[in-house]
Formats: structure tokens, C-alpha cells, sequence
């Protein structure tokens, strides 16, 4: 039986059905649709699966942090600094802090609930990446000369590719994330 969803797309309900994007770097298995509410959702960060009936509060939690990690300079085509990419990273802490009280405890009934599995992901996942990278580019930014470019100074950084290639592994886990949250917002199929 088909029934129009929010956007007004014809979905699948009450059968098993698959829900797997075609995405480069993305395992199509991660994300996979049990039964209309019931849902079986792969993590990134090596976090495992998150299996659960879906709700309103979970849909609102999930459209929330979908807008905020879709906006963040790592998730784009580039950046203009690495400062830049590692604040706007930061400030997803806050943002998914509010997030999370603003609903209240019951978008974290359970221990795999969803906004444990939030905490999670900034806790294990995005945490130690500016743990390493914060102190490194601060102390390296302290020596920069005012006539040189910030841009240029931290391009010409004996840590920038291997910052690089962090970045690299750490949009391909967001990308995951984001992709999770899609279908729990119930945005995407």
C-alpha cells in the first residue's frame, strides 16, 4: 500500500523494504528500512546500528541536527581555513546541546536511543578529531607572522595533509551521519 509522505512522494508502508542510497564511499548496507516506523539505521564512527521506532520527537530531534550538520564547512566541496572548518565542527556541540534540551528526555529513552547515540557520535566521533587537530593548528597559528596570509600560513603547515587526509575520513563518517538522520527526519527514503 502506498501513502503519500510529508513531502508528497509515494512511499513503501508496512512491508520490508530497502532504503539504500547510491553514494560513493557509503556502504549501501548501513542504512536499511525494517517496516514502516521500525527502523535499522548504521552509524559512523565504528558505532554500530541504531534499531527503533521512530516518532515525532525523534523526526524533530533528526531534522534539527540534519539542518546543523549539513551547514557545517566540513560536509562542502572546500573551506577557506582550517580554523574555520575546526570552529563550525566545535559549534556543533552547542548546537546539538540545545537541541537535546529543547526536547526534553524522551529523545533519550534507552541507552541506544537516539540522542545518546547523538552524544555518541560528537563524543567518540568529532571530539578526538579537534582534540588532536585544535592544540596543533593553535600552536602553529601563534607563530604566524602578521604579513603572511592565514590561509597561506596554514597551507604551507608541516601538519596540513596529514589534516587533510583527516578531514577526508571525517566528512566520510559525517556523510554517514547525515545520511542517518535524513531517514529518521523522514526526508529521505
Amino acid at each position: 500500500m502506498n501513502k503519500k509522505s510529508k513531502q508528497g512522494k509515494p512511499g513503501k508502508t508496512g512491508k520490508q523494504g530497502s532504503s539504500k542510497r547510491s553514494l560513493p564511499g557509503v556502504d549501501k548496507r548501513l542504512i536499511t528500512r525494517i517496516s514502516a516506523t521500525k527502523l535499522t539505521i548504521g552509524l559512523p564512527f565504528n558505532l554500530g546500528s541504531l534499531e527503533f521506532e521512530n516518532d515525532d520527537v525523534q523526526q524533530k530531534v533528526a531534522w534539527s541536527l540534519y539542518v546543523e550538520i549539513s551547514t557545517r564547512i566540513p560536509l562542502g566541496v572546500g573551506y577557506e581555513t582550517f580554523r574555520d572548518m575546526l570552529s563550525s565542527l566545535y559549534s556543533l556541540f552547542n548546537v546539538t546541546r540545545e537541541i537535546l534540551r529543547e526536547v526534553g528526555p524522551e529523545v533519550a529513552a534507552g541507552p541506544r536511543s537516539l540522542g545518546n547515540v547523538v552524544i555518541d557520535i560528537l563524543n567518540e566521533g568529532i571530539r578526538p578529531f579537534l582534540s588532536k587537530w585544535h592544540p596543533l593548528l593553535k600552536a602553529h597559528e601563534e607563530k604566524r607572522q602578521p604579513n603572511i596570509s592565514v590561509y597561506d600560513y596554514e597551507q604551507s603547515w608541516e601538519h596540513a595533509e596529514e589534516l587533510r587526509k583527516d578531514i577526508t575520513h571525517l566528512q566520510e563518517q559525517l556523510v554517514i551521519y547525515k545520511i542517518a538522520l535524513e531517514i529518521i527526519a523522514g526526508i529521505s527514503d
